[in-house]
């Protein structure tokens, strides 16, 4: 018998590769976008960062994705946070966005944090991401 606590994990990581095609295509590597990747094990918490050097200049863009029904004020505290240190002073430009199921509930949303669902990402791409940072991005 498998546990639903596994299912529920497989399912979501079972997402994970089209979202991370989904991104390597909005931010092609062609364009010097890179992508990197972590899972936060203790918290669930997957995480990318698109990241592009050009002209000595750092275009950084920070996606986390939670596939709970509830994001609290901690967990919104924590991405706030990570989005912070990864916000140095050679950065040109950074956005952080939080990826989500379409009825989750949101305790708090921070300055400078963009909500997109799960869905919308999924049927339009990552295009309300590159809206305002283009995957061709210059200095």
């Amino acid at each position: 018998m498998q546990h639903t606590l596994h299912t529920n994990e497989s399912i979501q990581v079972d997402m994970l590769n089209p979202l991370k095609s989904t991104l390597k295509n909005s931010f092609p590597a062609k364009d010097g976008w890179k992508l990197y990747n972590r899972y936060n094990w203790s918290s669930k918490v997957y995480d990318y960062v698109l990241q592009k050097e050009e002209n000595n200049s750092i275009y950084r863009i920070l996606v986390e994705i939670n596939f709970g029904d509830q994001v609290t004020a901690c967990e919104m505290d924590k991405l706030a946070s990570l989005s912070s240190r990864l916000n140095t002073s050679d950065i040109a430009a950074m956005r952080t966005v939080l990826v989500v199921h379409d009825k989750v509930e949101i305790e708090k949303i921070p300055a400078g944090i963009e909500i997109m669902d799960i869905s919308t990402l999924f049927s339009n791409g990552i295009m309300n991401i590159n809206s305002g940072m283009n995957s061709n991005m210059v200095a």
